[in-house]
């Protein structure tokens, strides 16, 4: 009888395996034909990022096979695409049901929670960085073949203007997306990214979202930037003083990336960071992304004043972020403790 209970037990446990490696399989290749089927993402990425992503999709794949046969003893073991799953139907079965029944709890406990929401944002901001680092790669590879093209008979200003400039916004929009994309993909004890938590409010949520394609699209059409990144001043001069406030800006925003390093991601806290840009501010990314937004209006606001109130909606909108972060880390004490060091938010010294 023990023989049989055992044998029982062994087709069991392996059936459970299976059943947590198609689960993630589900997840990762459903997501896959997703971006490749999808109207706005076929559109939206290009053929190097629909590549890049089946490399990611195998990627994950054998991190999933991995992972089921390296815990595979574990009896409180489920793989994250078994909870995200699981979680999903239960989900859809309580919408179902929850007129004649009680209200029970969504997530089955807190771990639950963390794996579905991080598995969401995960798919959600994955494609989106990859297609960003690729097209940033494209830019600064084609500003690179620019700088050959440098005439010792320009002026320094328009050399900043025309070959310093562009070079170094395409290098630092290029390290801060692939910061951001490898945060998404790596996650490690090694690396010291593990998560945490991950923002469970819909305030968090949307205004997050909405800084992000496809969501910003429609607050662009409410709220239209007009501006450029490489817009022109009345003169040489004034476009050298704004382009180099720019970069000066822009340098502090990708050194806030530099600073995260592995823990770079949305909605989520995976430590709190302390050093660098961070040693100075809370969000020295988003007061100096939002200012160079405002000095790139300047040229506008003559002949479009409405930009102005456009671009207060689009800094409430990071303003809300900023807020929203700090709700969420601070049910982290680490993060407690960090605001009572560094107690200004955007503005040293004054706010």
């Amino acid at each position: 009888m023990n023989y049989f209970i055992n044998i029982n037990r062994r087709f069991y446990h392996r059936k459970q395996l299976f059943l947590y490696i198609v689960a993630d399989m589900l997840l990762i290749w459903g997501a896959y034909l997703f971006y490749c089927t999808n109207s706005y993402y076929k559109a939206f990425l290009s053929p190097e990022a629909v590549i890049t992503l089946f490399y990611v999709s195998v990627y994950f794949s054998s991190i999933s096979i991995f992972s089921v046969f390296k815990n595979r003893n574990r009896k409180d073991f489920k793989s994250n695409g078994y909870i995200f799953w699981n979680t999903f139907i239960k989900g859809l079965w309580y919408l179902c049901i929850r007129k004649e029944q009680k209200q029970v709890p969504f997530f089955a406990n807190k771990n639950d929670k963390t794996i579905v929401l991080f598995s969401i944002v995960k798919l959600f901001f994955i494609p989106i960085m990859i297609n960003f680092a690729i097209r940033n790669f494209n830019d600064f590879s084609s500003e690179i073949n620019h700088i050959q093209s440098i005439s010792i008979n320009n002026s320094w200003m328009e050399i900043l203007n025309n070959v310093i400039y562009p070079f170094t916004i395409s290098l630092f929009f290029l390290v801060d997306t692939v910061l951001f994309a490898f945060g998404y993909l790596f996650e490690s004890s090694f690396l010291k990214n593990r998560i945490r938590s991950v923002d469970a409010t819909w305030g968090g949520w949307i205004a997050a979202l909405l800084c992000y394609p496809p969501i910003n699209e429609v607050l662009s059409k409410i709220a239209p930037l007009e501006s450029s990144t490489f817009v022109l001043f009345e003169n040489t001069e004034q476009t050298f003083l704004a382009r180099l406030t720019m970069i000066i800006l822009l340098f502090f925003y990708v050194s806030a990336s530099v600073s995260l390093g592995s823990k770079c991601s949305n909605l989520t806290n995976r430590g709190i960071v302390t050093k660098g840009a961070y040693s100075f501010v809370r969000h020295p990314a988003y007061i100096s992304k939002v200012l160079f937004w405002w000095i790139t209006i300047i040229p506008v606001m003559k002949n479009s004043p409405i930009i102005i109130i456009t671009m207060l909606v689009w800094t409430f909108v990071y303003f809300i972020r900023a807020v929203t972060e700090e709700r969420h880390l601070s049910m982290d004490d680490d993060y407690i403790k960090y605001c009572k060091i560094v107690k200004y938010r955007f503005i040293p010294f004054i706010y």
